[in-house]
């Protein structure tokens, strides 16, 4: 038996990414229909050569893969690429706990770090597994403000 593919989308979709081809690199960083048809149809090793080549998803693709909860992409595209700081706040806004966990194992938050420990939906025990990838202003709220012991 061959190695099981990481699915990059769920179900029904990911036979798409059989019959996807990668289009010219030069094309694809410039136009959103074609980052938005290789998120949509591409394969997560397709999308490892894009970023490898220098393609960054726009905020568009950014934000789709945050509301679709996509957790395989969002760990390879983390692993060559940071959100910009608006799909960041959306991340921490909407994105689920394993989503946010998985850029921030990957990626700094930045000036978004704060608005992640201000933000009541994340637990303490969330906060004190992910304090090694907290700026020491996040860290410093989350002791005397939410009065969490990171320790």
């Amino acid at each position: 038996m061959g190695k099981r593919k990481m699915q990059a989308l769920p179900g029904d979709s990911q036979k798409h990414a059989e019959n996807y081809q990668l289009p010219d690199i030069g094309r694809l960083k410039k136009e959103l229909p074609r980052q938005r048809l290789l998120y949509q149809e591409g394969s997560l090793e397709q999308m490892k050569e894009a970023f490898a080549d220098g393609v960054c998803f726009r905020a568009e693709i950014q934000q789709s893969i945050i509301d679709d909860d996509n957790i395989a992409v969002m760990a390879l595209f983390a692993s060559y690429w940071d959100l910009v700081p608006d799909m960041r706040r959306h991340m921490i806004r909407k994105g689920s706990e394993q989503l946010v966990e998985t850029y921030l194992q990957r990626r700094s938050l930045g000036k978004q770090c704060s608005d992640l420990v201000k933000n009541r939906r994340f637990s303490a025990d969330f906060l004190r597994r992910n304090a090694a990838y907290l700026n020491k202003d996040a860290l410093a709220y989350c002791v005397s403000v939410r009065k969490i012991n990171l320790k």
